[in-house]
């Protein structure tokens, strides 16, 4: 849709913007460049976020260039004579002062005093234009530049099902066809697998609340390479069905809740009414590969431990995969190795061939379709 809201407004402030030019600068070019913008407008078929980073970046610009060309404007006035304003500016030559920078930055405040409502248009689209560029650079930053919080981000990836008669075209992962993962694995050092997120109940403490948590196999946080900064993992034996309950909790929980306690290790909480030892604490930030930008992340962690059916051809598509390359390993190899997975479960469960697997690099899944976005905006 072509961008509408506000366009009045939009010429309006540009118009205000052109003066920022001198005089003579507007009476030969001026027209052309409010012709130019409206033209800009009419081109801005993209996003409300799309439209408002380009406006604001052509306003800022203007304002600057124009600024620059009216203290050009009062230099060449000073070396040459007022005579000269009028005519085509060429380069200058020569070296500023301190006393015309002084004597500019004073003529800037006075018809900023003269002018409080022009002044104030130009800081606010100055404001806007650095703002929007500064909230857009610090998002690409974060989820395009920077790497995943997790020990050689590079070797992760993560493992997806594929259901082409249902339209599915990543799904998840069962208990059985993980556990037959990892009786075939050849391509990777680590798999694990964990549940989606859900409301948890925290009881017995000075303050009551609701969080989110989810439940993890052991081989999560060593398949990630991230490790409690107090206490430890989950050992093998605790996820196992009927074994002794246990949580890790998050950094924000253990400072809310508990003050920071470096005591807290082998402490109880009660979790959904069943009293757990606290057998460790996550660093601060940490979060599941799938809750990158959830504003309510996990923040306690239980073992997965429970009895799944093993059979690779039943059981609830209710888990995500993540898995470690082995030294050497490539994500087509990785890739590869779900498909024989695949393969196997089609021959000995008669699972049609419109089921499939395959794995993915873990950043691709966290980026997904907003990278091309994201890096039009910056």
């Amino acid at each position: 849709m072509t961008f509408r809201p506000g366009r009045r407004g939009v010429a309006a402030v540009h118009r205000l913007c052109l003066r920022s030019y001198p005089r003579w600068f507007r009476d030969r070019h001026g027209d052309a460049m409010a012709v130019a913008f409206e033209d800009l407008l009419d081109e801005l078929r993209t996003s409300p976020l799309r439209a408002l980073r380009v406006v604001a970046g052509e306003l800022g610009s203007v304002l600057l260039r124009g600024l620059a060309e009216r203290w050009r404007t009062r230099f060449r006035r000073r070396r040459r004579g007022a005579a000269d304003s009028s005519r085509t500016l060429e380069p200058l030559s020569g070296k500023l002062t301190m006393d015309s920078i002084r004597q500019d930055l004073a003529f800037a405040f006075r018809q900023i005093r003269r002018s409080p409502g022009f002044a104030l248009t130009v800081i606010l689209t100055l404001g806007l234009g650095v703002g929007a560029n500064t909230a857009i650079f610090s998002v690409v930053n974060g989820v395009l530049l920077e790497p995943l919080p997790y020990a050689q981000p590079d070797r992760l990836v993560r493992g997806f099902t594929r259901f082409d008669n249902l339209g599915f075209e990543k799904f998840w992962f069962s208990w059985g066809q993980y556990h037959l993962l990892r009786e075939q694995n050849n391509a990777y050092e680590d798999l694990a697998v964990y549940g989606h997120t859900q409301s948890i109940n925290v009881s017995g403490t000075d303050r009551p609340l609701q969080i989110q948590g989810a439940a993890i196999t052991h081989t999560l946080l060593p398949t990630l390479g991230v490790a409690p900064v107090l206490g430890r993992n989950f050992t093998e034996q605790e996820d196992q069905l009927n074994s002794e309950p246990v949580a890790i909790l998050g950094h924000s929980v253990w400072e809310r809740l508990f003050g920071g306690r470096a005591d807290i290790v082998g402490t109880s909480v009660e979790l959904n009414g069943t009293s757990r030892q606290i057998v460790g604490v996550m660093p601060e930030g940490f979060v599941l590969p799938t809750e990158f930008g959830n504003p309510e992340p996990a923040a306690v962690w239980i073992p997965l431990a429970r009895q799944h059916s093993i059979q690779p051809g039943s059981g609830n598509q209710n888990f995500n995969l993540v898995g470690r390359l082995s030294d050497g390993a490539t994500v087509e190899r990785a890739d590869q190795n779900i498909k024989q997975v695949f393969q196997h479960i089609h021959e000995t469960a008669g699972w049609p061939e419109t089921i499939n697997g395959f794995a993915l690099p873990l950043k691709e899944t966290v980026v997904g379709d907003v990278r091309l976005a994201l890096l039009v905006l910056l």
